[in-house]
């Protein structure tokens, strides 16, 4: 049969609920688990929305970067909303706008988490940092290492660990997938911008543009390779013995791509990266374009890895559009012409061994369902190689993910399936990322020693997530489990990334993934230990925060990968809560022990001790959550939005397409709303705390509705000069339900005939008036209004950090507020005027406060 539907990674939360098998069942055994979500590409503006179809990305030149800064996330895929149009230097021409104005208001306050104490596993407590996706370890010095941290940007330590500085405040360091050190001199490093993977690449894989390079060390970095990389992601970077570069590209999902998108390829540079030579395209043995019914306007795929022997062979693995299908190609000449490797008796052992068979692509059975793969050839013996991947089963006529690793002892001419290894980057079949979380390494010096690692696998009985990074000695006959249950000190945050070996010792093996960075000096102990080694790296990736009503030390925040955290003493130390993915989270106004968070679409999660505790203090007693009478149905966002009524106790508000009303804290929902957006979803919901009748919902496609009338009857108010990009945020006066603020994403460079940033209406929607004036033309994301006569304002956060419009002062000047705080996404804005406490949720950077009393 065809494959009809993209599939994506389905969140942590479907692997906990999920059935659970032991390591090493054969798939056929799994009882049936949760359907991963279909692959949904962006809504499409509306007609007539005067959106050019585009591709956002960053062209800079090294002055450009000086002084400048921007994250990226899934939010801020959010942000650009419809997607448009918008020239390279547009982001950077907002920043330098930067330097007219001098700041007002105090100092922000990094207060963490750096890292969360301890992220809740079934067996128990880890601490939990940002994502972290390479190493780069100098052989001079093995304290010294740098570290790649995705959306939290370039760190480096030279003490071993204990202590870490980032090297990318002053620069423009985007997301990063990786860091490479020239083996020839090692103050020269090369940073991979951007990432392969299907959960991220969709979301801001568009920033990918090139390498970044140091020549000292980290101390000053350049812009590289922009053209050659262009939407697209940098997915390795080797040397060979003289010194000449190869580098791969390749982008597992990108629906919008610029005109002058060059085609994935890999290309060899003999000046040090200054200038590139393609030497392969995608299109020479795959197909990188997608179906042109597809609505989908980029090349997808593309080549996920590159190798080099020490002989100088170059192997590399080559994705069909969305990595449907996956080949392994081999150059001998220095990557001048390739020929394709059959490793088809591989995979034939493993469906004859599982009793399965593979899933095809096409009504031919000519593509079998291979989701990519990872590969290694050993530093010790170019003849050795390691190879793993998603592969997936027919499961009564629909692909079902499970993951496979085989090795060759001829250089790739023959390959063996390693049935041992198990199920090491899928969850045990629970979720689809083998693009996602894939490690594949083998020891420097001793080519029967091979690592694989990246999701986990499921203990019998117990269910507790063992194996993330399993290791042989025998070259794959039998594998130790690094993680194992038994042992406290073994314990580690999936998902796994990197995996970086000392080159002084590489017994000593440095792994980084979704919780921080992980060391161990022994990996050939039956049960290492792992040290987490994060501390003072503040790179967690926030999704929103809420305040307490009354202590100004507690806050509570959920985030990618780290479930919800809170603080109770001010951010000197954050504890974990819950599990997996979390999104938007509050405090409970009339019984702040009570505390909720909207973890992923419409499933809602209740606390009623102050967050403390993991999933099942969260989900209650089967662990369903609080979403009854939430129709799973409807168009939700992942991180979809909800409100707590702060005059009426128990009453919530959450949104997908529709608005719903809890009247019961969660117990129970209604819908108050019909359809507010047919192809999109509600972004943003407000609720008036002069009058809880009155409630705003923002859609994705720029329309606001409102109610006065507690949700009886709602009114379409959008303004006619909005612009047709996502309403990211509203606020409300807290003292007059008619004045609200609208604040909206992406660039007025997208939408040239309707511009603007910030809207307000005095009239509860009547008439509005942008009031962007002086706002630099870049995202927004955060809202909040300030009545107290010194504080008197709108205050607003985004690409830029966070900018005030001071009522009291009558000023039609927007300034920067606040000094300290990286120009990071602010993905949340939240002040409490009775604490006196105005916190800023990044997306990349973890927390920041200032207390404005």
């Amino acid at each position: 049969m065809k494959l009809h539907s993209l599939l994506c990674i389905t969140a942590i939360l479907v692997l906990v609920l999920a059935a659970c098998t032991s390591e090493g069942r054969s798939p056929e055994s799994l009882p049936p688990t949760a359907t991963p979500a279909p692959r949904q590409p962006p809504t499409p503006t509306p007609e007539g929305g005067g959106v050019n179809p585009g591709f956002f990305v960053l062209n800079l030149s090294q002055s450009d970067q000086e002084g400048l800064e921007t994250r990226a996330g899934e939010i801020y895929q959010k942000l650009i909303g419809s997607g448009g149009d918008v020239d390279r230097s547009a982001l950077i021409e907002a920043y330098q706008e930067l330097a007219q104005y001098e700041p007002v208001g105090g100092e922000w306050q990094a207060i963490g988490p750096a890292p969360i104490e301890g992220v809740y596993l079934p067996h128990g407590q880890v601490p939990g940092s940002g994502r972290v996706n390479g190493f780069a370890i100098d052989p001079r010095n093995s304290d010294v290492v740098y570290v790649a941290a995705s959306a939290g940007g370039l760190w480096k330590t030279e003490d071993g660990g204990r202590t870490w500085r980032s090297l990318t405040d002053n620069q423009v360091p985007v997301i990063y997938g990786g860091i490479v050190m020239d083996p020839h001199d090692p103050d020269t490093l090369f940073a991979l911008l951007g990432e392969f993977d299907g959960q991220v690449a969709s979301t801001y894989g568009y920033l990918a543009n090139g390498l970044m390079r140091t020549h000292d060390g980290g101390a000053t970095w350049e812009l590289i390779g922009q053209d050659e990389f262009l939407g697209a992601s940098v997915t390795a970077l080797v040397f060979d013995a003289d010194g000449v570069l190869y580098a791969s590209s390749g982008q597992e999902q990108v629906y919008q791509a610029p005109p002058d998108q060059p085609e994935f390829g890999i290309f060899r540079s003999t000046d040090g990266g200054d200038s590139w030579e393609r030497l392969i395209s995608c299109s020479d043995f795959a197909d990188c374009v997608p179906n042109p019914d597809s609505g989908v306007t980029a090349y997808l795929g593309g080549f996920m890895d590159l190798d080099i022997s020490s002989d100088g062979t170059l192997y590399a693995s080559l994705c069909n559009v969305e990595c449907f299908g996956t080949q392994l190609l081999r150059s001998t000449d220095g990557g001048q012409s390739w020929e394709e490797l059959d490793f088809s008796d591989a995979i034939q052992t493993w469906q004859t061994e599982n009793e399965v068979d593979v899933f095809y692509i096409d009504d031919e059975q000519e593509i079998p369902y291979l989701e990519g793969l990872e590969l290694a050839v050993a530093p010790s013996d170019p003849t050795v190689l390691l190879a793993g991947g998603g592969i997936y089963w027919d499961k009564d006529g629909e692909p079902s993910p499970w993951s496979y690793a085989m090795r060759s002892t001829d250089g790739g001419d023959t390959w063996e399936w390693l049935a041992e290894a198990g199920d090491y980057c899928t969850g045990d079949g629970g979720s689809a990322q083998c693009t996602y979380d894939n490690i594949v390494e083998i020891d420097p010096t001793d080519a029967d020693i091979m690592y694989l690692g990246g999701s986990f696998s499921l203990e019998e009985d117990t269910f507790n997530w063992i194996a993330i990074i399993r290791r042989s000695a025998d070259a794959g006959e039998t594998w130790t489990d690094m993680n194992p249950s038994d042992s406290e000190e073994s314990l580690m945050h999936p998902d796994a990334h990197g995996l970086a070996f000392d080159p002084n010792d590489p017994n000593g093996v440095w792994v980084g993934g979704d919780g921080g960075v992980y060391r161990t000096l022994d990996a050939s102990a039956d049960a290492p230990v792992w040290d987490n080694l994060s501390a003072g790296m503040n790179i967690l990736l926030f999704i929103d925060i809420g305040l307490h009503p009354s202590d100004p030390d507690y806050i509570i925040g959920g985030l990618q990968d780290n479930a919800n955290t809170y603080t109770t003493d001010g951010g000197q130390t954050w504890n974990g809560a819950s599990q997996g993915d979390a999104g938007h989270s509050a405090v409970d106004p009339f019984q702040p022990s009570i505390v909720y968070s909207q973890k992923i679409f419409e499933f809602f999660t209740r606390n009623e001790n102050g967050g403390e505790g993991g999933w099942g203090e969260w989900t209650g007693t089967f662990g369903e959550g609080y979403s009854d009478g939430l129709d799973a149905s409807d168009n939700w966002l992942f991180y979809a939005p909800f409100v707590v009524d702060p005059s009426n106790e128990g009453v919530l508000y959450s949104a997908s397409n529709a608005v719903y009303k809890s009247e019961d804290r969660g117990d129970s929902w209604t819908p108050i709303s019909d359809y507010l957006s047919e192809s999109g979803s509600i972004q943003s919901l407000a609720l008036s705390f002069s009058d809880p009748q009155v409630l705003y919902a923002g859609t994705t496609e720029g329309v606001i509705w409102t109610t006065t009338d507690g949700g009886e009857s709602w009114e379409d108010v959008t303004g006619g000069n909005f612009p047709p990009r996502n309403v990211t945020r509203i606020a409300i006066d807290p003292t007059d339900a008619q004045t609200i603020y609208a604040v909206f994403g992406g660039f007025d460079l997208q939408t040239p005939d309707s511009p603007g940033h910030v809207f307000r209406t005095t009239d509860g929607g009547r008439s509005w008036e942008d009031i962007s004036f002086n706002l630099p033309d870049a995202p927004l994301n955060a809202a909040a209004v300030d009545v107290r006569p010194e504080y008197a304002g709108v205050y607003v956060g985004g690409a830029l950090g966070v900018w005030v419009l001071h009522a009291s002062r009558g000023s039609d000047e927007w300034r920067p507020f606040g000094t300290g705080m990286p120009f990071s996404l602010v993905s949340e804005l939240e002040l409490n005027p009775e604490t006196g406490i105005m916190a800023a949720a990044t997306y990349g950077r973890s927390v920041w406060l200032m207390r404005v009393p």
